[in-house]
């Protein structure tokens, strides 16, 4: 499949039960995803793994992680001084296009109003600092 601009063999990825078992066994944290950012690191150059820091409406965020099947939606709901993100893997599941699709438009919602803000942040400062040079 062709993904992020590489081209990736599918059976070098994980598979869904593989990260999920390494997780329940190693700790289900962002640290322990590390392992399998590596690997993925080490085979295609890129680690391809996403971290979704939207709350969902019942998860604080999510990591999107590519696997043989598709990809994993990797819930979490807390965070940890030195583990990071805490995943709740028994809300794991595989996404649809549709959950994707859903996923996409509330990223460009809260990514355009939250550039349209920083937008005018920057051109309030700078007002309060031209006004202010001139005193």
């Amino acid at each position: 499949m062709q993904y992020m601009g590489r081209r990736i063999n599918k059976a070098k990825l994980a598979t869904k039960k593989q990260i999920l078992d390494y997780l329940e066994t190693y700790g289900a944290s962002d640290r322990q995803l590390a392992y399998f950012r590596d690997r993925y690191h080490t085979s295609f150059g890129n680690e391809l793994i996403w971290n979704y820091s939207i709350c969902d409406g019942d998860h604080f965020g999510f990591y999107i992680v590519p696997v043989r099947e598709g990809f994993l939606n990797l819930p979490y709901n807390a965070l940890d001084e030195e583990e990071c993100e805490l995943f709740v893997l028994e809300h794991a599941y595989l996404m649809s296009a549709e959950d994707l699709d859903l996923f996409l438009d509330q990223w460009r919602s809260y990514s355009g109003g939250l550039m349209s803000a920083m937008e005018e942040m920057i051109a309030i400062l700078k007002e309060e600092e031209s006004k202010n040079a001139h005193t």
